[in-house]
């Protein structure tokens, strides 16, 4: 009896520890957002087919993707850019279809990882086939 008792008090108190957790992050203004994906980004990436000459596009790794922060970036300067930046991937196959598939006249910022930018300049490598496996959507 003392074993079910102390079971459903662990359980009780785990509830309760991941719901005060969950409350308090939200409070600080976190929120649950969606897994990073090659639909989410063809999605973002077809933003760039509709980009005005002030628009500004973001390609790089995950430096890009998880430092640049785009409410305080649109706070700022008043331009919300278009984040194509991919976690662990060369921008190289990004701005290629940028540049090859679109009339996007502005401004793009690559950001540059040394070890995944210069050292992924043929396709077959994994740094390069998983960003370029994003822009094959578009194609």
């Amino acid at each position: 009896m003392n074993l079910k008792k102390s079971f459903t008090l662990a359980i009780i108190l785990g509830i309760a520890f991941v719901a005060s957790w969950e409350i308090y992050w939200r409070s600080q203004g976190y929120f649950p957002d969606l897994d990073d994906d090659k639909y989410l980004w063809a999605k973002t990436r077809a933003n760039v087919d509709k980009a005005t000459g002030d628009d500004l596009v973001l390609v790089g790794s995950s430096r890009v993707l998880f430092n640049i922060q785009l409410g305080q970036w649109e706070s700022l300067t008043g331009i919300k850019p278009i984040q194509l930046a991919n976690a662990g991937a060369t921008p190289l196959p990004v701005f290629h279809d940028i540049v090859e598939n679109t009339n996007f006249i502005a401004t793009v910022i690559v950001g540059v990882t040394p070890p995944l930018f210069f050292s992924t300049t043929f396709e077959q490598a994994p740094p390069w086939s998983r960003a370029a496996s994003n822009t094959n959507l578009n194609s």
